[in-house]
């Protein structure tokens, strides 16, 4: 009966360690455009590069991915690489995301921890006008396919093919 009781609670701890807080919101009077070339651009402290690759491969299939990270060593105004990125790339929406702390610090003069959250943004281009924002806290390592699995459940995405979803859910 301990061990039942022990692998109980050792699930119940795992569980809760575990919740990830996904929110989600479509802007209600801007309509959707149909976009096949997105710029994923992910600004962060370090290896914002690496981050921003990982969502070259969790888009559906027919999606053309470019990924521009952002950190403390990239020289430039993030705005203009993300100008100058998008217009290489030929890409028609730009999907914004960085980590943000979420106000709470805890700690002692040797030690400071803070949550983070991932903050995002599909932008439509020309007119960088956001359409959809999300918020994942905490931010986990699957979170490029968190994200993307979010985008297809609010009609954001389509996964039979890019263009399609600006039509659904309306």
């Amino acid at each position: 009966m301990k061990t039942n009781l022990a692998s109980l609670l050792l699930l119940a701890v795992l569980g809760l360690g575990g919740c990830v807080s996904v929110r989600s919101s479509r802007e209600p009077s801007a309509t959707l455009p149909a976009f096949d070339n997105v710029l994923v651009v992910v600004k962060q402290k370090d290896n914002a590069q690496r981050a921003a690759n990982q969502y070259r491969f969790a888009f559906p299939p027919g999606y053309q991915v470019t990924a521009l990270g952002i950190d403390d060593l990239s020289f430039g105004n993030p705005d203009s690489l993300v100008r100058a990125k998008a217009r290489e790339a030929g890409a028609n929406a730009v999907l914004w995301l960085e980590n943000r702390p979420t106000g709470t610090v805890t700690g002692t003069q040797y030690y400071t921890s803070s949550d983070f959250e991932l903050y995002g943004e599909l932008r439509a281009l020309p007119t960088h006008a956001p359409v959809w924002k999300i918020k994942v806290q905490p931010p986990r390592s699957n979170q490029p396919h968190r994200v993307v699995n979010r985008m297809l459940r609010d009609g954001v995405l389509s996964s039979s093919g890019p263009g399609l979803a600006a039509n659904a859910g309306r």
